[in-house]
């Protein structure tokens, strides 16, 4: 699969502790889709892909945006080349 590269994969993404201080002050404001349970008067409740706004730290946010980086390399890869 497209990031495992052993050389250039996407688990050598690291930081320098220089980099990574003071940015637990740092909040990063973002919106994704996401699946959201949503009841209804009749008691039902359904799963429904809503838009999500997020706020969370910049080191909470690199963590969780490093294991999607390996779907957005093969992503890219493919856009490209089509």
């Amino acid at each position: 699969m497209y990031g495992d590269c052993a050389a250039y994969g996407v688990e050598k993404l690291s930081f320098y502790l220089e980099e990574l201080s003071g940015i637990d002050d740092i909040l990063v404001k973002w919106k994704c889709y996401a699946l959201e349970e949503t009841k209804y008067r009749n008691g039902k409740a359904l799963k429904k892909l809503t838009l999500v706004y997020k706020k969370m730290s910049l080191d909470e946010s690199i963590e969780y945006m490093k294991p999607k980086l390996q779907h957005f390399v093969k992503h890219n890869f493919v856009a490209r080349w089509q």
